[in-house]
């Protein structure tokens, strides 16, 4: 190991000579570095290395790096020196040795760890950021061979293909054979989908420029694709013999190049077979900005593409609704120029979920699309939708249907500022509201929009009425009918909140249990002798006894009792609730908070040593609830050191511990940091 460490440390001395002579580094600060990745490499030199140790590593570099970043920039090392080539960047060894060893490190860890695919994601990420196309190419292959049914590499490959290399016709090729591996992969299909919208909308843009409208090219050639230019990114490259993957010495290609995986053998391309996206793969892109183009040509600028891949999409995963919804989405990010799309996904929705009640909205709404309360054609598009939706709801009367409808009448009359046409909308509202209450098909949530939409207190509460004799186990209508009606008195909401409680079902009393209990906490026109009896119901087991929900509540109940009647109040109450039966270490925690709260407020040490024996009966309480939870024994113990100050009572305690706990490693490790902290 030592002689390995050795050779690695002897391969950076140009480097940090070249860092030290270029004044980047002083010589305390290169010993400084030498020591650091001294100890580094003998940490990961080990005989089992870990993560954790590389990682360290790599953070050190990155860190080196902008730091030698900041300093030449400082220097003004980035200049080229009088009577050089300006032409010539004026790059030395330290310009890229620390990206190089990055990447070293970063190789040798995904060899030991290459099933971990954060790890590379990590990797490839920051490969990118740094401008390292050549060892990309590279990387995405290998990371491809060991995880063929990921997608996101695939992914990752085709972006980098077509965003930095403009290799649309390899970043197709990636694409179509993660497809073939990962044929349900919705992930894959809607970003295919995406570069070939974007490959349109960039080609669309280059013949406008080129052409115009009179079909006169305003250039004579094709318009370049801009570059990034970046002083800071130098592309790097391994040694041979820290890549295995160009061993022989070959210059390695920029592109991703994904030999043939055994994975795909036998497996059927779900693309192959489609005309359109075959002679995508055999065309040259560059043959679409010509002046002349063939009819197969005018098609791919028409979408013919994007409709093929939507068409196997559906096939490969058909009855998802959310999934062909995405696809749509993308379209409308496209522009205006994507209605024959669009209208194509509308019939397939029509065709294949002609009963969804999602699947209708939005082919009722589609009128609507790219348009503004403003635009002259709204009010148009407006009555079409409404007219879709009618017709539908004519033959359907499903009530999610008639909710999305009323909540797109609702959106349209929030974002809607002309006098006629809001009236036109809530003379259409208040009708379907109506409508819907006499058919039966209107959901708690419609009651809730009717109510929401007069402005007549009265007809508010008639409209609650209404969805509460409808849906009477309907908890979110009964609170809004209690929001409404808080108006009419303590006594008046207290009965409904009752009445609520005795609707709901077992599963859903604690959504109105809760808002109950901080009603009733909060408001003080209500007797306490309501108040109390309140809060022993909801712990009944009819209730909220033995749920989740129930410690909650009575920790808000012995609150009350110590605002309302004092301490003496507060442990009448606690008794009398932990007699019942065994409570949760919550319970008895706050009681013992309140309790200490008091201790530190006795004004005499008589009345200090009474509330400490007080206390300490709560602990034990607390301990016997359930003597093997090491989180009451230290909780026990620190008040002992901190409070009270008895030394014995602490060795005794923890020897009791010691005896019951089950994680007697959790509680030495408590308990010596309580030593060290009191």
């Amino acid at each position: 190991m030592a002689d390995s460490v050795k050779y690695h440390l002897e391969r950076m001395l140009p480097e940090l000579e070249d860092l030290e002579e270029r004044g980047i580094f002083s010589r305390a600060e290169v010993k400084s570095i030498i020591k650091r990745r001294t100890d580094f490499e003998y940490a990961i030199h080990r005989r089992i290395s870990k993560k954790s140790d590389y990682l360290r590593y790599i953070e050190y570099e990155m860190n080196l790096e902008k730091l030698r970043k900041k300093r030449k920039m400082r220097l003004r090392l980035d200049k080229k020196p009088r009577g050089k080539n300006k032409s010539e960047p004026n790059i030395t060894l330290s310009d890229h040795s620390i990206l190089r060893r990055i990447h070293q490190l970063y190789h040798k860890l995904l060899k030991k760890f290459s099933g971990d695919v954060h790890l590379w994601i990590q990797y490839l990420e920051w490969a990118r950021q740094s401008g390292s196309s050549k060892l990309l190419g590279k990387s995405f292959a290998r990371v491809i061979q060991y995880h063929p049914t990921k997608p996101v590499f695939w992914i990752m490959a085709a972006a980098w293909e077509y965003e930095e290399n403009s290799n649309i016709s390899s970043a197709r090729v990636l694409l179509q054979r993660g497809l073939r591996l990962n044929p349900e992969s919705q992930k894959l299909w809607l970003e295919y989908f995406k570069l070939e919208l974007l490959w349109l909308i960039k080609i669309r843009e280059r013949r406008r420029l080129l052409f115009g409208e009179g079909g006169k090219p305003k250039k004579s050639t094709a318009v370049p694709e801009p570059k990034p230019n970046d002083a800071d990114k130098v592309d790097v490259d391994l040694d041979d013999e820290d890549d295995d993957d160009n061993r022989d010495g070959d210059e390695a290609p920029t592109g991703v190049s994904v030999p043939s995986l055994s994975e795909e053998s036998g497996l059927e391309n779900p693309l192959e077979n489609d005309p359109v996206i075959s002679k995508s793969l055999t065309s040259e892109p560059e043959s679409v900005l010509e002046k002349s183009l063939s009819p197969m040509q005018k098609a791919l600028l028409e979408l013919a593409i994007p409709r093929a891949i939507y068409r196997n999409a559906v096939k490969a995963i058909a009855s998802n609704l959310p999934f062909r919804l995405e696809f749509l989405e993308l379209y409308r990010q496209a522009g205006d120029d994507t209605q024959i799309g669009q209208d194509e996904i509308y019939q397939s929705l029509a065709t294949d979920f002609g009963d969804d009640p999602v699947a209708i909205s939005a082919i009722c709404e589609r009128y609507l699309t790219g348009l503004t309360t403003s635009d002259p054609g709204f009010p148009a598009a407006l009555k079409m939708a409404i007219d879709e939706y009618k017709e539908y709801l004519t033959d359907t009367s499903s009530p999610v249907l008639c909710t999305r409808y009323l909540r797109f009448l609702s959106s349209c009359l929030a974002r809607t500022d002309e006098e006629n046409l809001r009236a036109y909308i809530s003379k259409l509202l208040r009708k379907t509201f109506v409508l819907a209450h006499d058919l039966e098909v209107a959901e708690p949530t419609a009651y809730i929009m009717w109510s929401d939409f007069v402005e007549d207190k009265s007809e508010k509460e008639a409209a609650l009425t209404f969805g509460i004799d409808r849906h009477p186990t309907s908890i979110e209508l009964h609170l809004a009918y209690i929001k409404q009606t808080m108006h009419k008195g303590a006594e008046f909401t207290y009965s409904h909140f009752q009445a609520a409680v005795k609707a709901a079902a077992k599963q859903d009393k604690h959504t109105i249990w809760i808002p109950f209990i901080d009603w009733v906490v909060s408001e003080s026109n209500l007797p306490a002798k309501d108040v109390e009896r309140t809060f022993n119901q909801s712990a009944t087991v009819s209730e909220l006894g033995y749920s989740e929900y129930e410690t909650p509540l009575l920790v808000q109940y012995i609150d009350w009792a110590h605002k309302v009647g004092g301490i003496a109040k507060c442990r009448e109450v606690c008794e009398r609730l932990r007699s019942l039966r065994t409570r949760q270490p919550e319970f008895y925690e706050r009681w013992i908070q309140i309790e200490t709260e008091l201790c530190s407020q006795c004004s005499s040490q008589t009345s200090k040593n009474k509330q400490i024996k007080q206390i300490r009966k709560v602990y034990e309480i607390l301990i016997e609830a359930d003597t093997k939870r090491h989180d009451s024994w230290l909780s026990c113990i620190e008040f002992e050191m901190e409070v009270s100050g008895d030394m014995t009572q602490v060795t005794h305690l923890h020897w009791r511990a010691l005896k019951e706990v089950d994680n007697q490693d959790a509680f030495s490790k408590g308990y010596e940091a309580l030593k060290q902290r009191v």
